[in-house]
């Protein structure tokens, strides 16, 4: 686009970075008086200049804004907090349901009649637990002798 001398100079130091406050002013002021102009350069100015709060010299008519009137918001407001209440009362249900499966399955499962198989149930589980436990300090001692050369050289 051919621009007047002075806009070109001015330009070409702006994309150097090397214009003042006021040469960027100049620029804008240009691009906002002279629209025949109008290119990507033209587009880029006129943001700035409406970013910066200056107003165009062609001033829109203002949009009127409607706003909602307050029994509308209200239901709003009032819908979710409906929302809310009837969520926690599904959950504290369903919370409640599957407590109340686990201390009838716990009641069921727990009684034995007989001592002893109560007592081979016992020591089955506590046989389990002990080999689990021994297979995790096996883990951890086999870590820890890894780890020993590198807290020497730590220290």
């Amino acid at each position: 686009m051919d621009y007047p001398p002075r806009i070109q100079e001015l330009l070409e130091k702006y994309w150097k970075t090397e214009t003042t406050v006021e040469e960027e002013r100049e620029l804008r002021n240009y691009f906002v008086l002279h629209p025949e102009h109008a290119d990507q350069t033209t587009a880029y100015f006129l943001f700035l200049k409406l970013e910066s709060g200056i107003e165009s010299p062609r001033v829109l008519p203002p949009v009127e804004v409607t706003r909602r009137p307050v029994i509308i918001r209200l239901m709003a407001v009032a819908a979710v907090i409906l929302l809310l209440i009837t969520a926690g009362i599904f959950i504290e249900r369903e919370r409640q349901n599957s407590t109340d499966l686990a201390q009838e399955e716990i009641t069921t499962n727990d009684s034995f009649e007989d001592p002893n198989a109560a007592y081979a149930e016992a020591k089955e589980a506590l046989l389990l637990i002990s080999q689990k436990l021994n297979a995790s300090k096996k883990q951890a001692q086999a870590q820890i002798a890894r780890a020993t050369p590198y807290t020497e050289i730590l220290k």
